[in-house]
């Protein structure tokens, strides 16, 4: 199956999750367990017990495209039983997520897979993306994380610059990755 029809079985957060644990060991991924849009959680409430502390994520077939992102409309709770899962599946319909959806042309129901994914606790947290246009640039969003609901810094870094040393190791590991 292509990563594009996992996308809508699993929604994006979710095949793309699975296709790198199953075609990138280079990239370590904490375990987890995939709920397909619209099937039932409990179904799978054995798989997720066994993940002892974890996340319960938010993954639309609509979030994190070429196109559209949703980026940030959708939740991550800590997992903690239904009432989590609600509020999860509940950031479909939020305000501003049916804003973007409008402006986007989006008339149709948001539908949502889950995602329940081992708690790493770690305290650094970075996502790091190239500029499509120049390639020296690097954007950086994060920084070590004391307090996980507070908002990160930003950076945008430039390649032929000297590297801030707060990031030194995780830009090292952006590379290896991208090789």
């Amino acid at each position: 199956m292509n990563l594009e029809e996992e996308i809508k079985i699993y929604g994006a957060k979710g095949a793309v999750i699975k296709y790198i644990h199953e075609y990138d060991n280079k990239i370590p991924i904490e375990p987890y367990v995939l709920i397909p849009v619209g099937y039932d959680w409990r179904n799978y409430q054995s798989e997720i017990n066994k993940l002892g502390n974890s996340l319960v994520r938010s993954s639309s077939p609509l979030e994190d495209g070429e196109r559209l992102s949703f980026a940030g409309l959708f939740r991550t709770e800590k997992f903690d039983g239904e009432d989590s899962i609600n509020l999860v599946l509940d950031s479909t319909k939020s305000e501003d997520a049916l804003d973007y959806a409008r402006i986007h042309n989006i008339f149709e129901p948001i539908t949502m897979g889950l995602v329940f994914q081992r708690n790493s606790n770690s305290s650094w947290n970075y996502n790091m993306l190239r500029h499509p246009h120049q390639e020296n640039l690097i954007f950086i969003m994060g920084r070590p994380v004391y307090n996980p609901y507070s908002y990160s810094e930003n950076y945008i870094f430039d390649e032929n610059i000297k590297v801030p040393p707060e990031i030194e190791d995780v830009l090292e590991i952006y590379k290896k990755i991208e090789s």
